[in-house]
């Protein structure tokens, strides 16, 4: 299965990892200014990370598989299919913080950790309902 797969999966990664970086640089400038808590902080730079990465999935990464659903319905999709990912990493994210504190080294490596458990979880549902073909 992941032979067949392997394209899209770099594809996916490779979207996910512009996300990551958009992600940590919102959280990393909004808590490095202390503009906001690094929990809002992660939150607020979560959400333009998914708009970056469905942008990128539906127009590269899951090019062939468009359905014929509107695009607003797709991206509601996309969202909702976030929330498992979301929940993986918060959580993850979150208790490194708890534990830790909230240096930027520690920010970068609950980024981190949050991203990785998120990933497989967001390709299948995106793969298997998101962008079905």
């Amino acid at each position: 299965m992941i032979g067949a797969h392997s394209g899209r999966i770099l594809k996916f990664a490779f979207a996910g990892g512009l996300g990551f970086l958009c992600d940590s640089a919102i959280t990393l400038s909004l808590t490095h200014f202390e503009l906001v808590n690094p929990y809002l902080a992660r939150a607020l730079a979560f959400i333009a990370a998914v708009v970056l990465t469905w942008v990128l999935n539906r127009f590269v990464t899951f090019a062939g598989r468009r359905e014929t659903v509107p695009l607003w319905r797709q991206f509601l999709r996309y969202v909702a299919a976030q929330i498992g990912g979301l929940t993986l990493n918060f959580v993850a994210y979150s208790l490194i913080v708890v534990i830790f504190g909230s240096t930027q080294f520690v920010i970068v490596m609950a980024l981190m950790s949050g991203s990785a458990l998120a990933m497989g979880i967001n390709y299948l549902l995106a793969h298997f309902w998101v962008f079905k073909a």
